[in-house]
């Protein structure tokens, strides 16, 4: 993921690197996703028990 990023920042997209990250920025602050729970109550469960979780995270 990050070093798709840094290509992009090295030059690869022809914008400044500080208006890439802006545009890319406004292209997520809108995601509903955003507001969802980062993990299930069984994820939750595992992190207050001390351990990684399953699944995705």
């Amino acid at each position: 993921m990050f070093a798709g990023l840094i290509a992009a920042l090295e030059g690869g997209v022809g914008r400044e690197p500080a208006a890439f990250i802006a545009e890319l920025f406004r292209s997520r602050q809108q995601d509903a996703r955003r507001l969802e729970p980062p993990f299930s109550e069984a994820q939750r469960a595992s992190l207050v028990e001390g351990r990684v979780p399953d699944g995705p995270l």
